[in-house]
C-alpha cells in the first residue's frame, strides 16, 4: 500500500512540474528575448549561459546542451567569436582539444542580461508569502540535485535515483 502511495504521489508531483515547466520556459524566453542584446539570437544567448556556468566547455557539450548539431554549434560559436563574445582556447591539458570562454565583452552582455533576467524573475516570485518561497526552494533544490549532470556533494541525487530505480523494479515484479 505505501508502494502505490509513493508511485501515486509521484505521478502527482510528475503531472504539476510538467503542467508548470512551459508556462515557465515561455517566461524565460520571453525574457531572454528582450533582454539579450546585441542583436543574439536566444541559442546565441544560450550559448553564453552554457559557456559561464561551463568553463573550458567544448564545442560538442555546448551542441548537446542547445540540441543542435557539432556543426551548427561550431558556426555559431564562429559568430560569437567574430562579435568578440567568446573565445576558443586550447585546453590546458590536451592541446588537441579547443575549449571556450566569454570575452569580457561576452561577460558584460551577460551579466547584463542575466541580472535582467534574474530581477524580472525575482519581482514575479517577490508576490509570493515567505512560506511559500521556502518550499520553492527545497522543491527546486531537490529537482537540480535529481536531475544534475554533475555528481552532487552531499550525494542526494545518488540516494534518489537509487531510490528511483528500486521503485521501478519493485513495480515490475523484482526483476
Amino acid at each position: 500500500m505505501q508502494q502505490l502511495h509513493s508511485a501515486t504521489s509521484a505521478l502527482d508531483a510528475a503531472d504539476q512540474v510538467l503542467a508548470a515547466m512551459p508556462a515557465l520556459m515561455r517566461f524565460l524566453r520571453s525574457q531572454m528575448r528582450h533582454r539579450r542584446g546585441g542583436g543574439l539570437t536566444v541559442p546565441q544567448f544560450r550559448a553564453l549561459i552554457f559557456v559561464n556556468r561551463h568553463p573550458q566547455a567544448s564545442v560538442s557539450a555546448l551542441a548537446e546542451h542547445i540540441g543542435v548539431s557539432n556543426a551548427a554549434a561550431s558556426r555559431m560559436v564562429s559568430l560569437l567569436v567574430r562579435n568578440r563574445l567568446m573565445v576558443r582556447q586550447v585546453h590546458p591539458r590536451d592541446r588537441r582539444a579547443v575549449t571556450l570562454a566569454l570575452t569580457a565583452r561576452g561577460r558584460v552582455q551577460f551579466d547584463v542580461a542575466w541580472s535582467g533576467m534574474r530581477a524580472e524573475l525575482a519581482d514575479r516570485l517577490g508576490a509570493l508569502p515567505n512560506g511559500e518561497l521556502g518550499g520553492i526552494r527545497r522543491s527546486l533544490r531537490l529537482l537540480h540535485e535529481l536531475f544534475v549532470d554533475e555528481p552532487p556533494s552531499n550525494g542526494m541525487a545518488a540516494r534518489l535515483r537509487a531510490s528511483t530505480r528500486r521503485a521501478r523494479v519493485k513495480r515490475r515484479g523484482g526483476q
